[in-house]
């Protein structure tokens, strides 16, 4: 059970270091262009920036969720632990963000 719970929560956190990695990204590219930061030009982290972006929207137009959601609600079932119908991240946005003219899956 320990161990469930214990992948669970590392999952949680690789997707948390994905959302930073997307969300901080854009503004280091920004920023970095402004200040003149090399790295942010870098054919590199601008490939895999441009991937991160790409799934999250195909993610959005196909209407499914998250794997890193899928995979931790299935760990947390295991752990015995509950685990939300929608992602946490997504729920609360939905909600703050006045989303409801977007369509919803499911």
């Amino acid at each position: 059970m320990v161990r469930w719970r214990v992948l669970a929560d590392a999952v949680v956190v690789i997707h948390a270091a994905y959302v930073v990695f997307v969300v901080f990204g854009l503004a280091a590219i920004l920023i970095g262009v402004v200040l003149e930061w090399e790295w942010v030009r870098g054919f590199c982290f601008r490939l895999w920036h441009l991937v991160a972006i790409a799934l999250v929207c195909l993610e959005a137009i196909l209407g499914v969720m998250c794997p890193l959601t899928t995979l931790e609600d299935s760990l947390r079932a295991r752990a015995g632990q509950w685990s939300a119908p929608e992602s946490a991240i997504g729920n609360s946005s939905a909600k703050n963000a006045g989303s409801s003219l977007i369509p919803q899956a499911g």
